[in-house]
């Protein structure tokens, strides 16, 4: 604005010099809600490890007070909520939260409610859900032999026996090989044959290639 010396008082006495100062209006009003850019682990993801953490990254900056457990939670199968720490990096505008525990094979729904808001306290427009899964428990107990054909001590057994073998659980078919399944004669050589595993029935079936009458074989 400008007041010049134009201006005078009843006496014609002028404005010594013009006079001009600014002002600024208000900025626009944030009337935009924020959205969420991306989420890890990703919607669908399996397979995932008993440690890993959760991180949404959001389109602008929010009000760090509307953070917080009641917002931005985690519920397993069951609908229980998961316990743990968030963090919020105002910075990278990312919700990091990181569970107390996971428990393997089970899914997960992290969930984000509209009370997360922007600094002009703009809501997220809808609650924002997606789901992951943690990894199967590892597998630390070995395979059993259930059942064997010819029985231990059986006699008499006919020169073309197959010799079978089930066990408790699958096996990995490439460690049924020469080398882990051996027919041995009475002097400890190894008889020819040949290995079929059955995934199915997880069974083992040697062929020999020859037997001899009245020969014990291990």
């Amino acid at each position: 604005a400008v007041i010049t010396a134009g201006v005078k008082d009843l006496s014609e006495n002028p404005l010594q010099a013009d006079f001009e100062w600014s002002f600024r209006t208000m900025s626009e009003p944030d009337d935009i809600s924020p959205e969420i850019i991306s989420v890890a682990p990703a919607d669908g993801q399996t397979d995932l490890g008993l440690d890993t953490k959760i991180s949404i990254r959001f389109s602008e900056a929010l009000n760090i007070s509307t953070v917080t457990p009641e917002t931005v939670f985690m519920l397993d199968n069951s609908g229980s909520s998961i316990r743990g720490t968030l963090v919020y990096d105002e910075t990278n505008m990312t919700a990091t939260f990181t569970p107390d525990a996971l428990d393997y094979g089970m899914t997960y729904n992290p969930i984000i409610t509209t009370g997360v808001k922007d600094l002009g306290g703009n809501p997220l427009q809808t609650d924002f859900e997606w789901s992951f899964t943690t990894t199967s428990e590892p597998d630390t107990v070995p395979p059993e032999i259930i059942s064997v054909i010819p029985a231990p001590g059986q006699s008499d057994i006919a020169l073309n026996t197959e010799i079978s073998i089930r066990f408790s659980e699958a096996l990995n078919n490439s460690t049924v090989t020469p080398e882990t399944i051996a027919v041995l004669n009475e002097s400890g050589g190894r008889i020819g044959g040949a290995a079929n595993y059955d995934e199915a029935n997880m069974t083992l079936i040697y062929t020999t290639d020859a037997l001899e009458y009245g020969t014990t074989y291990t």
